[in-house]
């Protein structure tokens, strides 16, 4: 459900529901196993708020970093300051521990870069579409 509402630009396409399904199930799968293979020790957790699931995120401890691999969030749940909330705790941590945090964020999902610089994170490369940030205590 929480793959399927990040890919909401499927509907645009005109296609049956079943067809858009099916590309949506498609993608999940190459999305997981893409980042089991880019981050086979990353550590999935599920984002609740008052025992209601909204959202997950995927973390992945690598040495002496910390690299956020994904951050996602139902569409009624966005907006509300979940990820904010979930960033900053990442960042308490991260300060605890000494240690950066890392993340590739898509050029064109303007929120979310939006949030990452409000946050402090530093943009230190860009290749097309991705852009790649980083936050230091």
């Amino acid at each position: 459900m929480l793959f399927k509402s990040t890919r909401e630009f499927f509907q645009l396409a005109g296609a049956e529901s079943e067809d858009i399904d099916a590309m949506i199930a498609s993608q999940q799968v190459l999305q997981m196993n893409s980042y089991i293979h880019s981050f086979p020790d990353a550590t999935h957790f599920i984002i609740e708020c008052q025992n209601e699931k909204v959202g997950r995120v995927i973390v992945d401890f690598i040495g002496k970093s910390m690299h956020l691999v994904d951050i996602s969030f139902l569409t009624e749940a966005r907006g509300k300051g979940y990820g904010k909330t979930v960033i900053k705790a990442l960042q308490q941590i991260a300060t605890e521990n000494a240690t950066p945090i890392t993340l590739v964020v898509e050029q064109g999902n303007i929120a979310a870069r939006a949030l990452y610089l409000k946050l402090g994170f530093i943009s230190k490369s860009v290749t097309p579409p991705h852009e790649f940030l980083v936050w230091n205590d």
